[in-house]
């Protein structure tokens, strides 16, 4: 199951990479800043999650995890607003 794991992820990057390649300028910051803004909202998800069923030492990092997922995805929506301004 593991290896079938890297395999789709090694898939997922070459499609990332082939889409990503034909994109330039404005297109390619709005696709990259959305995207990354996608996977810091997955991974707060994981987060809010994980901490529910963590122990309480493990909850603590989470805690400080989370501050530091949140602080990303407001600069991140800071920068679509700028992609889509300009």
């Amino acid at each position: 199951m593991i290896a079938l794991d890297h395999e789709v992820a090694d898939q997922c990057i070459t499609n990332y990479r082939a889409e990503m390649g034909k994109l330039t300028g404005r297109d390619f910051d709005k696709r990259f800043v959305g995207n990354q803004l996608d996977e810091h909202l997955m991974l707060l998800d994981k987060v809010q999650t994980f901490r529910r069923h963590s122990s309480p030492k493990m909850e603590a990092v989470l805690a400080d995890g989370q501050k530091i997922i949140e602080t990303h995805i407001a600069t991140l929506k800071q920068l679509m607003t700028t992609l889509e301004k300009t």
